[in-house]
């Protein structure tokens, strides 16, 4: 069966991740969803314009989806942090829900705060300092689809990107091995990796 796979932000992340599917396979058509059109994409690579601030700019880049990835990122600004996360998850989860489509979450570490020991999933998500704090709300809204069924999400979580665009991380050195193919786990606080 043919996928269709929208990677939402085309950023260090979401050039990594379309770089990555391009290599997997050639059953899937892969989309670029953003404000505005790169100034290149890869041949065969399609690009619908999209505002993830506005609900049905979101759904009618999703449409269609089988798999949703979002690597978008915002201006590292608190105030726009916390105005735009939260927003720009719920349609996101809102579009991957009329799909069907999973959402796969590249996600960062910030929902944990500042540590002095290990960071585990099994660590209570923060509410202290404004950008973990936002990183928490929004790990809370996409647990709860999950959870509740509505959505299937795999998030994603790396401490740092780094190399070429900022992301030298292949997806599958960091549990993304299913982007495209349907094998990505759910991790969320409560998951063991297997040993």
């Amino acid at each position: 069966m043919r996928q269709k796979i929208v990677v939402l932000g085309y950023g260090p992340v979401g050039r990594s991740v379309v770089e990555h599917l391009q290599m997997q396979s050639d059953q899937t058509d892969i989309w670029v969803a953003q404000r505005h059109r790169p100034e290149s994409l890869p041949d065969g690579v399609r690009f619908v314009a999209c505002d993830s601030q506005n609900l049905a700019s979101v759904q009618a880049a999703c449409a269609g989806a089988t798999q949703i990835v979002l690597a978008i990122g915002f201006a590292y600004d608190r105030a726009i942090w916390i105005e735009q996360w939260p927003r720009a998850m719920a349609h996101v989860l809102q579009a991957a829900e009329e799909t069907g489509a999973r959402l796969v979450f590249v996600d960062n570490l910030y929902m944990y705060g500042p540590q002095r020991t290990a960071l585990v999933e099994t660590m209570p998500l923060t509410d202290h300092g404004a950008k973990p704090a936002v990183r928490a709300a929004i790990t809370r809204q996409w647990m709860a689809a999950h959870q509740s069924g509505k959505v299937r999400v795999a998030a994603l979580r790396a401490p740092d990107f780094y190399g070429p665009w900022g992301c030298s991380i292949p997806p599958r050195r960091f549990g993304a091995g299913g982007f495209g193919q349907g094998q990505a786990r759910h991790a969320d606080h409560r998951s063991r990796p297997k040993a």
